[in-house]
């Protein structure tokens, strides 16, 4: 008797269920076996309907691409990102609701393009796109925030690779901006997401030949840095490693100087 759309649908789910289990054991073989057998799972749901089909497989797709990011196989991963991408393209033409997710994926392709030299143009394609959706977004949740955050925090590392500072500037600038809201919103959010935030800003304001921005930007690292590493049974490594750190406090110290000098 053949299987029901939704008992194919929990297959695949326990598939990549399985897949990250064998994952988070270092079985990594094993995991992109099962990974992909959860893939073969939700192309048969075409039998049953495209939408049905799509939907599944994009998500199955994007979660596989995370596979392969963690095992830093870039070139798989885009792959599998365009393969996603081109499905939902498809969603999101006929449903508004789909958008996010044809901006998550702009996202993950962008921040994939960008940890290469060869490909930071394309990134800046790909990442501006999903800016573009992410901002369309209406009455943005806190998830939402976070994905806008994060590509700005792409855009702006991407123009820095290829010296486009004062755009660097600008996402730097909007990506502090939503770390503070985040902030703002639940407390318990990681400041260690607005300390890397200002340390790109300054790092950008310096080079943009902004320098007493640089400076102050630098500084306020500095003094979050600080804090963080001082806080009650929280050591170094829990807010970077410590080399990390202490080159954040340095960098801050050696800006103040050199401006002031």
């Amino acid at each position: 008797m053949p299987l029901s759309a939704g008992q194919l649908s929990i297959q695949a789910g326990t598939a990549f269920s399985l897949a990250l289990s064998y994952e988070s054991l270092g079985r990594t073989t094993e995991a992109m076996a099962a990974a992909n057998r959860s893939g073969a799972i939700r192309r048969r749901l075409n039998d049953y309907g495209p939408r049905l089909f799509s939907a599944g497989y994009a998500n199955t797709l994007g979660n596989l691409s995370g596979l392969y990011r963690r095992q830093d196989r870039r070139i798989e991963e885009r792959i599998v990102l365009r393969h996603a991408l081109a499905l939902r393209r498809r969603l999101a033409r006929d449903r508004a609701e789909e958008r996010e997710g044809l901006a998550d994926c702009l996202a993950n392709l962008g921040a994939s393009y960008r940890a290469s030299w060869p490909t930071v143009d394309r990134a800046v394609s790909a990442l501006t796109e999903a800016y573009r959706l992410y901002t369309e977004l209406p009455d943005k949740d806190t998830g939402q925030l976070e994905s806008l955050a994060f590509t700005c925090q792409e855009l702006a590392t991407a123009y820095q690779m290829l010296g486009g500072f004062p755009e660097a500037v600008r996402f730097a600038e909007q990506e502090v901006r939503l770390r503070r809201e985040l902030h703002g919103v639940d407390p318990d959010d990681d400041e260690r997401f607005l300390l890397f935030a200002l340390y790109r800003l300054g790092t950008n304001l310096t080079h943009a030949r902004r320098p007493a921005a640089g400076w102050r930007t630098a500084v306020e690292a500095e003094e979050l840095c600080h804090t963080l590493v001082e806080q009650p049974g929280r050591t170094p490594a829990d807010t970077a490693s410590p080399a990390a750190s202490s080159q954040l406090c340095r960098t801050g110290a050696a800006g103040a100087l050199s401006i002031r000098n």
